[in-house]
C-alpha cells in the first residue's frame, strides 16, 4: 500500500511555458500524475484564481516555477514589475498550498538573493546582508519566499517545503528578450540577429565577470530528485560549481554558432556581480554525483533550438 500511494502523487507544476516548466515536462518521471499551468489557465497575481486552482486540483506536491524574470537591463528598468509581479506569485502559491495541505513544495528562488561581496554563497548566509543593486527589488522578492516559508512553518507546522536558489539556468524556451532576459538567451538573440544581418556583436561588460551556469534538463532532472526525496531541506543551492568568465561563455557560444566575426565589448555598461562561486556541500550530501550536460553541447543544443523556431519563442 505505501509503494501504491508513492505512485500516485499529484504534482502541480507552474509556469508551464517558461524555461523550468518546459524542461519538467520533458523530463516528468513516471509514476506521478504531472499537472502543469500556465499563465493561460491561471493568473498567480490574482488570489481568487490561485486559491480556485489548488481547491479544484488537490495538488499533493507543487513544484512553483513560475516568475517574472530579467537579466541585468530587466532588473533595472522594472524593478517595481519584479518585485510587485513576484511577491504576489510567490505569497499566493505557498498560502494556498499550506491551507490546502500540500506535502512537499519547492519554489524557486534565485541565486541574486546572497549579499554583494559574500566570497562563497552557502544556503546559511541567504540574508546577511543587502542584495547586489541592480537586483535588489527582485532579491527582494525572491528572499521572501524563505522569510514566508519559515513563517507558516513556525505558525502552522512542519512541512516539507524548500527554496530551490539555482545558478543561471539556460536552455531551450527561454525568454529571448534583448533588452530584459538573462545573459545567455539575450546572447543567442544577439548572435542570431548579428548572423542574419552580417553585423558585429556587442556585448555588455569587458567579460571579466564569472558566472555558473546550469542547462535546464539537467536542474529538472535534479528537481524532481530533490522532491522525491524523504526529507527536504529547507533551502538548497542547485548548480554545477564551474565558474566561467562572461567573455568565455560568449566565445564559445559564437563557436557553437557559427559567428566568426569580431565582438564588441561595451565597458560603458555594468558587468554585474564579478564573481558567485557556489558552496555544493549540502547538493552532493543529497544527490549523488548530478548528471551534468556537457556545455559546449548543451550551449549548441539551446542556440540550434532558437534558429529553428525563430522568430515564434518568447521574446
Amino acid at each position: 500500500m505505501e509503494n501504491e500511494k508513492i505512485l500516485n502523487i499529484k504534482i502541480l507544476v507552474t509556469g508551464k511555458n517558461g524555461l523550468m516548466g518546459c524542461a519538467l515536462q520533458k523530463t516528468q518521471t513516471p509514476g506521478h500524475e504531472f499537472v502543469f499551468i500556465g499563465r493561460e489557465e491561471v493568473d498567480l497575481t490574482n488570489e481568487q484564481e490561485v486559491e480556485s486552482m489548488f481547491r479544484i486540483l488537490k495538488p499533493d506536491w507543487v513544484i512553483h516555477t513560475a516568475a517574472k524574470v530579467g537579466g541585468i537591463g530587466g532588473n533595472i528598468n522594472e524593478p517595481a514589475d519584479m518585485f510587485h509581479k513576484n511577491i504576489l506569485m510567490n505569497t499566493h502559491i505557498i498560502h494556498y498550498a499550506y491551507k490546502y495541505n500540500v506535502q512537499k513544495l519547492l519554489a524557486f528562488s534565485s541565486v541574486c538573493v546572497f549579499p554583494d561581496g559574500i566570497p562563497v554563497l552557502r544556503e546559511d548566509l541567504m540574508q546577511q546582508g543587502e542584495p547586489y543593486h541592480t537586483q535588489f527589488a527582485y532579491a527582494t522578492a525572491k528572499r521572501a519566499i524563505d522569510s514566508q516559508i519559515k513563517s507558516y512553518k513556525k505558525q502552522y507546522g512542519e512541512r516539507q517545503y524548500c527554496s530551490i536558489i539555482p545558478c543561471n539556468i539556460f536552455g531551450p524556451e527561454d525568454y529571448y528578450n534583448l533588452q530584459s532576459g538573462h545573459v545567455i538567451p539575450s546572447l543567442i538573440h544577439k548572435i542570431y540577429l548579428a548572423k542574419k544581418n552580417n553585423t558585429l556583436l556587442t556585448v555588455w561588460g569587458d567579460g571579466s565577470a564569472k558566472r555558473e551556469f546550469i542547462y535546464s534538463h539537467d536542474i529538472a532532472r535534479i528537481v524532481l530528485e530533490i522532491i522525491n526525496l524523504d526529507t527536504i531541506p529547507e533551502r538548497i543551492i542547485v548548480s554545477n560549481n564551474n565558474q566561467i568568465t562572461i567573455k568565455d561563455m560568449v566565445e564559445r557560444l559564437c563557436y557553437e554558432a557559427g559567428y566568426e566575426r569580431e565582438i564588441i565589448w561595451d565597458t560603458t555598461k555594468p558587468n554585474g556581480q564579478h564573481a558567485r562561486p557556489s558552496d555544493l556541500t549540502l547538493l552532493n550530501s543529497l544527490i549523488q554525483k548530478p548528471n551534468y550536460t556537457n556545455m559546449n553541447m548543451a550551449l549548441k543544443d539551446s542556440y540550434n533550438w532558437f534558429e529553428i523556431n525563430y522568430p515564434k519563442v518568447r521574446m
